[in-house]
């Protein structure tokens, strides 16, 4: 068949590659690493995938199902099995393998933790799948022999998931080495070059997708074997390129050195160094204790391996750790995470304490979001003005600064002088203040009372129009002669059936795009709405720390003279009784009570999920309750229980008639004794309201274990009786 000899073909074209990698990188550096190991694990896999590919087509693959038999389906079946999770296993090692070389070619601080947060990424998602794609079927003989009873998760789900998050690492493995290649001063050939040699995974990209759609028309046919074919192949394929894709960026001094041979490229032009790395030592001397330079005439390719890894390792670390107060992508989305999750904390502490005192408390409740907002305002207008950042920033020891702009770009930080300088010449401003108060609360707010009024105008009515042609009529149509007001809120309704779903999607966009612009060193602002009002998020350094100490924490005044400066009283603005300065003392002792209250809060709310979440709390509680025994209720008009112990109230020996001495006779319970069943002995009354025992509106209602509800006193002294 035509699939099984291509898929061997494809095979044998990346052992080519395979062999040639090995060859180049052992005349070159005398070794191997772990890139090369998982490459040759991913090649040695590829073996049981062409064999499970060419079982199948020997076992009736790509004919139609009807015209096989039951053992040839079973078998064809079981050998589909074997090759899911054999290329799932093959893909994610030439992927890591990639990964590896990366990690050996970049070594600046962010490079190298994005690329080790993408391998641990890749070793999940290849875990996952393959658990997934092996035990489809429990038990797992259940997928190729029907005859056995079983259950089977939704292969199509499971395989779409698969492939998205395939697609989704291939194109982060394309953008890793984008921004240092950027910034490569070399030749524009030589940086076309090693673009080409890092993008080739593109290819991979698209033979995924064109797998895609080959796997998607094939479970459209409703005849996956007869269909299969073609996926197989593809399958195949995807897993050559990657393997291709990993040995590319190790062939390129072999490249290098055939085109200098064929006259495609000169030997000043092969051994050329970037201005930077000729400015110091020679890099060859860097090599001489490896062994590589003992190759003799060798060198060109020694030069070239050179070329490609020190230049990248220079550049890379000069990019990563130039810049060592700038806050991580995760720093900030922690603080992001943390300043969310502020306000419906707060509005169920206020809601539960509501429901307490609804008199005074409701109507904060109903205010709740111009509420906070107002306090928002006034609590991060103090700590923007006397610790340089927001509540929630400082927290996470950050701060905000101003972006000095000139006409070519903005004013380095080295330009500025020593710390203390920098941070005078950076601290925000009263109109920075206002400006970044504006981002960070009136933003906010906007944002909640635009969802709320869209969950509450245009939620139903986009439900409506989804149900069909007779329920999407406008029901809020503006009427004729409609006053301002009106019109106002029929635009407003508009705006946010019609606009706001846009506006929204393009808000989370705008995030998404700045955030990963932040994260690959293409931007400094991680929002749109900071490079806006000029503002950068920055780490607290000594200079910051010493201010905010001084800020807080002012030195006491000296001492001075009755003479020269006579005694404050009471009365007297300087005086610290002064209402002025009182309330001004209160108040930044209240806001600035709010550094501790922050992480005692959170403490106190890990621990109290700690303690519901947790079996220990579970058991101390369902102990309390099982010796916990409640009191019998007083009641009057009914005789006392007979208790076996004796009585110590002194008696009397004046003999009386035994009869005298016994109790009254008890009523008749309304119970049968020859029935065990007191719902059907007891009938309900025809009003739900009243006690089936007492026949009279229930007082203290009890619910029994069969549904009726009796009075509490009613079904205690029938007990009793």
């Amino acid at each position: 068949m035509r699939s099984v000899r291509a898929t061997w073909a494809v095979t044998f074209v990346s052992f080519i590659f395979l062999i040639l990698k090995l060859g180049v990188r052992y005349r070159v550096t005398q070794s191997v690493g772990w890139d090369d190991f998982f490459v040759v694990c991913s090649w040695i896999v590829t073996i049981p995938l062409a064999l499970s590919i060419h079982f199948q087509a020997v076992h009736g693959m790509g004919r139609p199902s009807k015209e096989l038999s039951i053992e040839d389906l079973s078998d064809q079946t079981r050998w589909f099995w074997v090759s899911v999770w054999v290329y799932l296993f093959a893909l994610g090692l030439s992927k890591m393998s990639i990964l590896l070389q990366y990690r050996r070619i970049f070594v600046g601080k962010r490079t190298t933790l994005m690329v080790k947060l993408t391998f641990v990424f890749v070793v999940l998602w290849t875990a996952q799948a393959i658990l997934v794609s092996i035990l489809q079927c429990i038990p797992v003989e259940s997928f190729w022999n029907r005859s056995i009873k079983g259950v089977c998760t939704d292969a199509v789900a499971s395989y779409y998931v698969n492939a998205s998050l395939n697609i989704l690492t291939d194109f982060i493995i394309i953008g890793l080495p984008i921004p240092v290649l950027n910034q490569l001063q070399v030749s524009s050939s030589q940086k076309l070059g090693l673009a080409f040699a890092f993008a080739i995974g593109g290819a991979g990209c698209i033979i995924s997708l064109v797998r895609l759609s080959a796997v998607a028309s094939a479970l459209k046919k409703g005849d996956p074997g007869f269909a299969n074919p073609q996926p197989s192949l593809w399958s195949a394929i995807e897993v050559a390129v990657c393997i291709i894709c990993a040995c590319l960026p190790s062939l390129r001094p072999l490249l290098v050195r055939l085109m200098t041979a064929v006259g495609m490229m000169s030997a000043r032009e092969a051994t050329s160094y970037p201005s930077h790395i000729r400015s110091g030592r020679n890099p060859a001397r860097a090599w001489a204790n490896t062994g590589a330079a003992r190759l003799g005439s060798d060198k060109d390719i020694v030069d070239m391996e050179l070329q490609v890894t020190g230049t990248m390792e220079y550049l890379s670390s000069q990019q990563d750790g130039f810049d060592e107060l700038k806050p991580s992508l995760f720093e900030l989305l922690s603080e992001q995470q943390l300043s969310a999750l502020l306000p419906p904390s707060l509005r169920y502490l206020l809601a539960v304490a509501t429901h307490r005192h609804p008199r005074y408390l409701l109507p904060i409740l109903n205010s709740f979001d111009e509420v906070y907002a107002l306090l928002s305002l006034l609590v991060e207008r103090h700590f923007l003005r006397t610790y340089g950042g927001g509540f929630t920033e400082n927290f996470y020891g950050l701060k905000r600064e101003r972006v000095l702009r000139v006409k070519g770009g903005e004013v380095h930080r080295a330009q500025l002088g020593a710390a203390d300088q920098v941070r005078e010449t950076l601290k925000l401003r009263d109109a920075d203040v206002w400006r970044n108060l504006a981002v960070m609360v009136g933003l906010p707010w906007l944002k909640r009372k635009l969802d709320e009024g869209w969950d509450i105008h245009a939620a139903h009515q986009n439900l409506l129009q989804g149900a069909g042609p007779g329920f999407g009529r406008d029901r809020d149509a503006l009427p004729e002669g409609a006053s301002v007001k009106q019109r106002i809120v029929f635009y407003y309704k508009w705006f946010l059936r019609k606009v706001y779903p846009s506006v929204n999607a393009a808000y989370y966009f705008a995030l998404l795009a700045w955030s990963l612009a932040y994260l690959f060193d293409t931007s400094k602002f991680h929002s749109p709405f900071l490079w806006l009002v000029g503002t950068r998020i920055r780490r607290l350094n000594a200079a910051d720390h010493r201010a905010i100490e001084l800020a807080t924490n002012p030195p006491p005044p000296r001492p001075s003279t009755a003479a020269s400066s006579p005694s404050a009283r009471p009365g007297q603005s300087n005086s610290i009784l002064h209402p002025r300065t009182l309330a001004q003392t209160l108040s930044q002792r209240a806001l600035g009570s709010l550094r501790i209250l922050l992480p005692t809060s959170i403490f106190a709310l890990k621990f109290l999920e700690w303690w519901h979440a947790s079996d220990f709390a579970r058991q101390l509680s369902r102990q309390t309750a099982a010796d916990l025994e409640l009191p019998p209720p007083i009641i009057t008009g009914v005789p006392p229980v007979s208790s076996s112990a004796p009585s110590k109230t002194p008696t009397t020996t004046t003999p009386s008639k035994p009869s005298a001495l016994k109790s009254p006779p008890s009523p008749t319970p309304p119970i049968s004794a020859s029935s065990l069943l007191p719902i059907l002995t007891v009938p309900a009354p025809a009003n739900s309201a009243l006690c089936p025992i007492c026949v009279s509106p229930i007082q203290t209602p009890t619910a029994s274990p069969y549904g009726f509800v009796y009075c509490y006193a009613c079904i205690h002294r029938l007990k009793v009786l």
